[in-house]
This record gives structure tokens, C-alpha cells and sequence, in this order.
């Protein structure tokens, strides 16, 4: 990769209540450690590293996020921007992305990476690489589809979306038809995946693979439970790898 970042603008989706994890490890699943720091600080230094501005969407009147941001070298803290999310009782499931709908890159990349995965190196260049070698109106879902072979994740996650200001509008249908869906009560609940087979004109019900995905298989992982982030440590520490 050059040194011009591909990414305009990255956004880091940190703002959910984190019900399903409680206070495991006595923090939000957002600043629980990895490598001596909160995961937070390593994703925006991951951001950094691909995006021109990076702007973490993170919870009112909690300093340690800020803190935790502040971690970050004082030299590339410029290109930082901690926002708080709109809120708006209608977006239902797919609010974590609708909140930061008013950052979309215009023009350009956009990258709305979820705050509660831990990326790999290669999952960032993959990231990366949609804007790389995409075309204007590209829009990938990186995520793995089914089980982890090495996290013990028993599912399939959603890791990051990509996309050019291309897709926008069509990125907004399709998060506006998972409101209304839900609404209505065809969807039981909706996120990342409804929002994903909805873009691919697929069925909102069924998972499979419609397409414009970047598929990550390796250590990048997502944590809703306090299980999901001990299996993982478990799993790196049998296989002589840091946590």
C-alpha cells in the first residue's frame, strides 16, 4: 500500500450499550485489553494507518473512551474526531449505523469498521484493498460467514462495511428497508447481516453468500460475550500467540 490512505473517511461504531457482555474484564467490551492496550486504541490506530480521518462513535459523558483515544500518538491525534451518535427511536437495529450516517465520506471511501472486533493486520489491508481496487458505487461487507476455524466462534460475524459515496444511496435504501421490515414485524431484529442481504437483493432471512463480500478468516474476531473474548484468549494462548 502507498502512502496516500485509501480509506477518506474510517468510523469506528463503539456507542452500543454492550448488554451481552456486562462488565466483563470491569470495562465496556470497547477498551477490554488486548496487547497491554483497550481495543479501541489499537482499532483507531489500525484506522490511521488506511484512512485520511478517522472518527470513533462513542458513548456521551464516558471519559474512559476518551482516554482511551488519547492514547494514540499526539502527531496523528489531529486526523481523531470522537463524536457522539444520533439518536433516533425509529432506526431500531441498524441505528449503530444510521447514527453516524451524517460522516459518510462525500465524495470517496467510506470504512465503518465495528468497534468490538479485533482486526488483524491483514483484515485492515482488506479493508484497505476494497477501496484499492474497487470502482466508484462498490460496496463490500468484510466478514467471515461461518465458524471460526481458530477463535472457536461458532458463527459467522460482520466485521467492517466498505463503501464508495457511490453506494450511499443505495446503502440507505437498504438500511431504511430493514427499519421498515422490522418495524412491521417481518424481521425479528435486524444488523449487519439483514442490512447485507437487503444490498445484495438477497433474502434478509437466510444466510448464505450473495456476493460482495471480503471473506476474513484468521484471528479478527467479534465480541459480544464475555465467552467470545476468554475462547479467543484461550485459543491464542494454546497456539504460543500474545493476547
Amino acid at each position: 500500500m502507498s502512502d496516500e490512505r485509501p480509506i477518506d473517511t474510517a468510523i469506528i461504531i463503539a456507542a452500543g450499550d454492550g448488554t451481552r457482555w456486562g462488565n466483563h474484564t470491569g470495562v465496556p467490551k470497547h477498551l477490554a485489553p488486548f496487547h497491554g492496550e483497550p481495543l479501541i486504541t489499537r482499532t483507531v490506530k489500525q484506522a490511521l494507518a488506511i484512512a485520511d480521518m478517522v472518527f470513533p462513535v462513542v458513548p456521551e459523558d464516558d471519559d474512559r473512551y476518551y482516554d482511551a483515544i488519547s492514547l494514540v500518538d499526539a502527531a496523528e491525534r489531529r486526523r481523531v474526531r470522537p463524536v457522539n451518535p444520533l439518536h433516533d427511536d425509529r432506526w431500531g437495529g441498524v441505528a449503530k449505523f444510521m447514527s453516524s450516517k451524517d460522516l459518510w465520506a462525500d465524495p470517496g471511501w467510506t470504512a465503518v469498521l465495528y468497534g468490538d472486533v479485533y482486526f488483524t493486520p491483514d483484515a485492515v489491508m482488506r479493508v484497505a484493498e476494497v477501496a484499492i481496487d474497487g470502482s466508484p458505487g462498490d460496496w463490500r461487507l468484510v466478514s467471515r460467514l461461518g465458524p471460526s476455524r481458530l477463535t472457536g466462534t461458532r458463527w459467522g460475524e460482520c466485521f467492517a462495511q466498505v463503501f464508495h459515496h457511490g453506494a450511499i444511496d443505495r446503502h440507505l435504501a437498504a438500511l431504511r428497508a430493514c427499519m421498515a421490515m422490522e418495524a412491521s414485524g417481518q424481521l425479528r431484529r435486524t444488523g449487519g447481516w439483514e442490512h447485507y442481504r437487503l444490498m445484495t437483493g438477497g433474502d434478509p432471512r437466510a444466510h448464505r453468500d450473495y456476493g460482495m463480500r471480503v471473506e476474513v478468516d484468521d484471528w479478527t474476531e467479534d465480541f459480544d460475550f464475555p465467552d467470545d473474548y476468554d475462547q479467543w484468549r484461550a485459543n491464542r494462548r494454546a497456539a504460543g500467540l500474545s493476547v
